[in-house]
């Protein structure tokens, strides 16, 4: 039995420090199954554009935080 740590991202910011608060939360999963490779794409420009300095994304990270799971299931994907 082989166990994979999954990684589990939390981005939320407000003028450049991390912020506390009661914000909505938006959850973001890629990778349930094992075919959807083209999914890693979509999240590696997904986690760009979350930490870029784009004026969109600051106001995104401004009003949400961002829980991101880039792969929900390793087990699967690894194994096929």
């Amino acid at each position: 039995l082989e166990l994979y740590r999954h990684t589990f991202l939390s981005l939320a910011g407000h003028r450049g420090r991390w912020k506390t608060g009661h914000h909505p939360y938006q959850v973001i999963t890629a990778r349930v199954h094992p075919g959807e490779s083209n999914a890693s794409w979509v999240m590696k420009g997904t986690l760009e554009f979350l930490v870029s300095s784009d004026p969109v994304v600051r106001l995104l990270r401004e009003n949400f935080i961002f829980k991101i799971i880039p792969m929900l299931n390793p087990d699967g994907v690894i194994n096929g």
